[in-house]
């Protein structure tokens, strides 16, 4: 979900994260195990160690392993000899594969009912109405379940394999690799803290709640289990968060302090939240239901609300301050043993390039910004103003959610392709969340039809490009490519497990892409274009500086400072509170800069590949080639349009 910050440069941005429940890395509820150790030889030191993948692992003071350095491309992914099996043996292992992928990936109630409308048809068994559990799982059992996948993906004839089936083997095999390396430290799982103030899951919790849909007495019946549920969930990640503290990886103060306040928030509702008319309303959809079931059900709901989910956000809000000891600090990842590792590891994932290593990375995003600050300053030096009346008082948009929907879902079939019929809900910011939401942000669920599509609308924080940012939620954005990947996928793993980086660099690309259909065009429209594509830059650039170059507030001040000649002055605490969040949620903007980079990269390189190509069959072969790597979409790009 969207968060913005306000800060200098018209505004400096945290675009659009759209809700994604499965990791293409791991399950959700899958943390390392502390208590256990990778396996190590009689000859090995008890202080260090190799994995059966031959990853050298050291173990820290506090019983956590780590790697000993950082692994690259080929260490996680080295090549392997071709199987043997193919034709419809291939296929058919391919899809027992895929079953048992998803199956331990939605393996809760929520997931399941927030995933699918009929989840059961998908072949997904749930015995228990809960939220699935929060803690600290058994990484040897996660690294025989990756390493059985692996190996019978690798008894396949990969050559023998055509289209999606093709495309499938490669991300899965991708993936699954990714989580064998990510589960055979104990110590990743504490780097970060779960209850992050800007991206926890205290922050999507009513809204998930509000898109669980009835249609039997069961259905709410099962909901208001759910929300007692919270109780115990809630506990399992309060008591992460003591356990990391614990270990050695508090927080500062602080940040504890803004964690409980997002449950202050919460708790701020209880007399007056929108959960109550939404139940109400979706009783509604129960055919048959009686007036006393009706007036029970809600009973039922007010009573779990009054008596276990708002004392539970006071719990929570408790047990984070409870940790405010003055001994904690926030730190970027350099500062942790094998947290450089660990972040070129999420890097790898969230960025959605399989190869770029992280110098790369940073290559990609100071020569970009090399190129736009010097357009910036040209403009700015010139000595023409003619332009100022216009960029204070342009506007990028053409009303509300609903008209600027209506008038892209029109203007984008000259240049994207034709999607499916399809529908979707509008929703508006309950207030008290008003002051941290971003201007729009999208949800999807019920990934088996098309229908099942919420675009939120903070109308308190609405700007002068509302209208691109709705490009950016909905079409040709997050709505768009998520109703036509799966209108064209046949393996549901393509989508469910889709990178957060593939899909914020397509967002990001198409809304910048957008602004034409506003009328965007002149100096006024440069700099403002130039503005929004800085915002996205410059976060990123921080975010690796941070947790791999160990710069300070002072060093990303200096930074920025030094994109514009030092002619813009600054002060390092113009950038707290962008630093902070940073500084806290490691590779929350690396999604938004190098996946906006590496989108546009293989695009451009398409286009000079094919300069006879349009931009919609470029825009139609990018998506039809899956949520992929951005190698793996580049390769089956150049094969689509040849």
């Amino acid at each position: 979900m969207n968060k913005r910050i306000q800060s200098m440069i018209a505004m400096i941005v945290i675009l659009a994260m759209s809700f994604t429940t499965i990791a293409a890395t791991s399950g959700k509820n899958k943390v390392a195990d502390t208590n256990q150790k990778p396996t190590t030889t009689e000859d090995e030191d008890e202080d260090s160690g190799v994995t059966e993948e031959g990853f050298e692992y050291i173990v820290g003071d506090n019983g956590l392993t780590y790697p000993a350095e950082v692994a690259d491309y080929k260490d996680v992914h080295p090549s392997h000899p071709n199987g043997t099996i193919d034709g419809d043996e291939a296929i058919e292992l391919l899809n027992e594969i895929e079953a048992e992928v998803l199956s331990d990936a939605v393996d809760n109630y929520v997931d399941a009912v927030i995933l699918y409308e009929d989840y059961e048809a998908m072949g997904i068994e749930i015995d228990d109405v809960t939220w699935g559990d929060y803690s600290v799982g058994d990484n040897e059992e996660d690294l025989e379940f990756y390493r059985d996948i692996r190996d019978r993906l690798l008894t396949i004839d990969v050559d023998s394999l055509e289209g999606q089936d093709r495309l499938f083997y490669d991300k899965l095999l991708y993936d699954v690799e990714e989580s064998i390396y990510g589960s055979s430290f104990t110590a990743f799982a504490y780097y970060e803290s779960e209850f992050n103030p800007l991206t926890g899951p205290q922050n999507d919790l009513f809204f998930i709640l509000h898109v669980i849909s009835f249609e039997t007495v069961e259905d709410a019946e099962n909901y208001i289990e759910l929300v007692k549920d919270i109780d115990r969930y809630f506990d399992q990640i309060c008591e992460f968060e003591e356990d990391k503290a614990a270990y050695g990886y508090a927080l500062s103060d602080d940040t504890y302090e803004d964690i409980a306040v997002t449950f202050d928030d919460l708790l701020a509702q209880e007399d007056d939240c929108f959960l109550y008319e939404s139940f109400e309303e979706r009783l509604d959809n129960i055919d048959g239901l009686s007036d006393e079931d009706r007036e029970q059900l809600i009973e039922d709901h007010e009573a779990a609300m009054h008596d276990v989910l708002f004392p539970e956000m006071q719990e929570c809000a408790d047990r984070m301050r409870d940790l405010e000891t003055g001994e904690g600090e926030d730190l970027g990842l350099t500062q942790f043993d094998g947290g450089v590792a660990y972040y070129a590891y999420v890097v790898r994932n969230l960025s959605n390039s399989s190869e770029r290593d992280i110098e790369d990375h940073i290559a990609m995003i100071e020569d970009r910004l090399d190129e736009i600050t010097d357009e910036y300053m040209d403009i700015l030096m010139s000595g023409d103003r003619s332009w100022l009346t216009e960029y204070s008082d342009h506007e990028y948009s053409v009303g509300d959610t609903a008209d600027n929907l209506a008038f892209l879902a029109d203007v984008v079939e000259e240049d994207f392709p034709e999607l499916p019929d399809h529908s979707y809900n509008l929703m508006d910011v309950p207030e008290v969340f008003e002051e941290s939401f971003s201007p729009a942000a999208y949800l999807g669920y019920h990934l088996d039809n098309y229908d099942a599509n919420l675009i939120i609308t903070n109308n308190a924080n609405v700007d002068e490009n509302f209208g691109v940012t709705c490009a950016h939620e909905g079409y040709p954005g997050h709505m768009f490519q998520s109703v036509y990947t799966r209108s064209q996928c046949e393996h549901p793993y393509l989508y469910l497990a889709d990178s957060v980086g593939y899909v914020e660099g397509w967002a990001t690309f198409v809304e910048e892409y957008s602004f034409k259909y506003f009328g965007a065009e002149g100096t006024a429209a440069d700099i403002v274009m130039i503005e929004n594509e800085l915002n996205v830059l410059l976060m990123a650039r921080w975010d690796i500086g941070i947790h791999y170059e160990n710069w300070s507030i002072e060093d990303c001040a200096d930074f920025y400072s030094g994109l514009f000649d030092n002619l813009i002055p600054v002060s390092a605490e113009d950038f707290r509170d962008i630093y902070n969040i940073l500084l806290s949620d490691p590779c929350y903007a690396v999604k938004y800069g190098c996946g906006f980079l590496g989108t546009g990269d293989v695009i451009e390189t398409i286009r000079n590949e094919f300069p006879k190509a349009t931009d919609k069959e470029i825009f139609t072969a990018y998506l039809d080639s899956m949520p992929l790597t951005f190698e793996m979409i580049q390769a089956n790009m150049e094969e689509i349009l040849k």
